[in-house]
């Protein structure tokens, strides 16, 4: 019997997530508005509290590396990476783009599905599936217009995640298309992080970073004197 701690930080919605057996027992998210860096750690132990499991107990932990925001991704990790470390447990990881396509209920009533995480304005970080086949070619960074939705013309098409959301209202989907309300969270985790943990997909705790897409956007400050 494995238990899992998930950890999902890639969104403006922290949660948490303790599963056994890939079964979810446990729930947690943290308001918007409050300070992830000072509440992550709570938001475990309440977890643990509510699944009635000591943490010392767990058998590994789980983090979506991304993509997502910067900083809240940074602490999410450095949050697992704290506890694989105290507790010597393994660290699986996955990423948004994945917990998306696992949370499609029926993914062959479509030819392709495409997992989108908001990049600002009308562009999206994106994983396309093929339906049929389960595979996808890269990620990429889409603008989504007119030109690009016409690569698939004639195609059913499903767009999941909250870059997904920006489409409502818009004329650019094909009309047997459609567009779900769901966002990544923690209990969507537990199925992967349990398939991992059985197959031994883990983690080098040291060298694990953040999946950003791509790098930050850091300047130098400008000289005011």
């Amino acid at each position: 019997m494995s238990k899992i701690l998930n950890i999902e930080t890639s969104t403006s919605q922290s949660s948490v997530a303790i599963s056994v057996d890939s079964q979810v027992i446990a729930f947690k998210t943290l308001s918007p508005e409050l300070n992830i860096s000072g509440e992550i750690t709570l938001l475990i132990q309440s977890a643990a509290n509510e699944a009635q499991i000591p943490l010392h107990s767990i058998d590994a932990v789980a983090i979506n590396l991304g993509p997502g925001s910067y900083t809240s991704l940074r602490v999410g990790l450095s949050a697992a990476k704290a506890i694989c470390y105290a507790l010597n447990v393994p660290l699986i990881g996955t990423d948004t783009f994945e917990i998306l396509y696992k949370s499609v209920e029926d993914e062959s009533a479509y030819d392709t599905i495409m997992c989108m995480v908001d990049a600002r304005r009308m562009d999206v970080y994106a994983r396309i599936y093929d339906a049929i086949t389960n595979h996808f070619e890269k990620d990429e960074f889409v603008t989504m217009d007119e030109a690009f939705f016409s690569l698939y013309a004639g195609k059913q098409i499903l767009c999941t995640g909250d870059g997904a959301k920006k489409l409502s209202g818009t004329s650019y989907l094909p009309e047997s298309s459609k567009i779900s309300e769901i966002t990544q969270n923690a209990a969507m985790m537990a199925t992967i992080s349990h398939e991992k943990y059985n197959n031994g997909t883990l983690l080098d705790i040291a060298y694990s970073v953040p999946y950003y897409f791509k790098s930050p956007n850091i300047t130098t400050p400008k000289n005011i004197f």
